[in-house]
């Protein structure tokens, strides 16, 4: 009985394609490690390493955020807290090393011993950013299947650069990951992301590749060649320290003449001015792939304006947005919040609701900043026709520590206040008697 195989997709009797003759069945996905000391180099040394470590980091806590909450004591607390730590600062620290070695560290000092839980009422004292190559797990995993912690390794162990190792609960560290792994991966990385360099090393060495080509056509353009008579007798007759100075000397006086003076037994030759059409755009296609796999636009990994008839780059910029908006809130946002919380309950504070708003993404300059401003107002006079009270409005406009504010915050007692007009329309509190549809 003769065998039958299925095979997915298109083949080619002749040319081989898609066959057992096909080279590209060859092919083979390969991930290479990067040691400690290549992943630092690729950070300090390529500015595009930097620049793709750092540029979502900086874009999504370029600002503080503020805070929204009823009670304007843990409001002010925790704006207190956020400045006394310097919370955002370190934190971005943070997320930058995370980007580099695939995974830091905010430590939290407080009283008590480091190897046991953190009080839920202890003082945060200060804060320790730790990278990747300074901490490591020991002992066994959390196997409580209730805890916040199940899966995760129950202490750490901090080894400071010259420094004697320290254990660490696991509650006094706050985590910050690189890139995503898959579990059995993360797992096998010593409860670790992944360096961004894992992935795109190689399209940053092809990008640099591309310009020290471009670098070295320039100096080769024009080639120039000195020919002297006789000059193997001349270097065995120990004159090449004459020669040397000589073409130093023709190069002199060439910068001053512009012109080159030889003698009899001298000519000079020029080679090179060959073509060098398409260069740029090789070098704009190698940096597009960068920014293509980390997905920033090359208006922002570059700093340049958009390019192509009818373009503005908007398009490009939204999506951007939107990956710093995700990751924030991924990489940043809860380790700020776990922070606070503490801060708030170590000053007996157990009850608590608050919102951190961070500021628009978008840098509009002062045209367009007056007219988003003239369709807000429009905006709030619509929701003072619905009801809203005109001072509540005022104060989301105009009452935050940063300004102006896009942001409506409406508290509670105006809607139950619109719930109670259904029993008496005269009903009334601190902001007065509610006026269904501005009446």
């Amino acid at each position: 009985m003769s065998k039958i195989f299925n095979l997915d997709g298109w083949s080619n009797l002749v040319t081989g394609l898609g066959g057992g003759r096909d080279k590209n069945k060859a092919n083979q996905i390969q991930t290479e490690i990067q040691e400690w000391a290549t992943l630092t180099a690729l950070f300090r040394a390529d500015p595009m390493g930097r620049r793709v470590c750092e540029v979502v980091p900086h874009y999504a806590l370029r600002e503080n955020p503020t805070f929204s909450c009823e009670d304007n004591k843990i409001k002010e607390l925790l704006e207190d807290e956020e400045k006394r730590l310097n919370l955002v600062a370190k934190v971005k620290e943070a997320w930058v090393y995370a980007n580099i070695y695939g995974g830091c560290a905010l430590v939290i000092g407080a009283d008590g011993e480091s190897t046991e839980p953190l009080d839920p009422k202890a003082e945060i004292k200060f804060l320790r950013v730790v990278d990747r190559t300074q901490i490591n797990y020991f002992g066994e995993m959390d196997r409580d299947f209730s805890s916040e912690n199940w899966g995760e390794p129950s202490f750490y162990q901090v080894t400071p650069i010259n420094g004697s190792p320290m254990p660490f609960h696991h509650s006094r560290i706050v985590k910050i990951h690189g890139e995503n792994l898959p579990r059995r991966e993360y797992v096998a990385n010593q409860y670790w992301g992944d360096s961004v360099f894992t992935s795109i090393a190689e399209t940053l060495g092809k990008y640099a590749m591309v310009q020290d080509a471009m670098a070295n056509l320039v100096i080769d353009y024009r080639q120039l060649v000195y020919k002297f008579n006789n000059l193997e007798d001349l270097l065995q007759n120990g004159q090449g320290e004459f020669l040397q100075k000589r073409v130093e000397m023709m190069d002199a006086v060439s910068s001053i003449i512009n012109a080159k003076v030889l003698d009899g037994d001298e000519s000079l030759e020029i080679i090179g001015g060959g073509q060098t059409s398409g260069m740029g755009e090789l070098a704009d296609r190698a940096i597009m792939r960068v920014c293509a796999e980390r997905g920033i636009p090359h208006t922002v990994m570059l700093g340049d304006s958009a390019g192509g008839l009818g373009s503005t780059g908007e398009s490009e910029r939204l999506d951007f947005n939107n990956l710093v908006e995700s990751q924030r809130k991924v990489k940043a946002v809860d380790a700020i919040k776990k922070i606070l919380d503490q801060c708030l309950r170590a000053n007996n504070i157990s009850v608590y609701d608050y919102d951190m708003l961070w500021p628009s993404l978008w840098l509009a300059n002062p045209k367009e900043e007056l007219e988003a401003r003239r369709a807000q107002s429009e905006v709030d006079r619509a929701y003072v026709d619905m009801g809203l009270p005109e001072d509540v409005v005022l104060r989301s406009r105009f009452g935050g520590a940063t300004g102006y504010s896009f942001e409506t915050q409406v508290p509670d007692e105006v809607f139950d206040m619109i719930e109670n007009t259904e029993e008496d329309l005269t009903v009334g509190n601190e902001y007065g008697p509610y006026r269904p549809n501005g009446r």
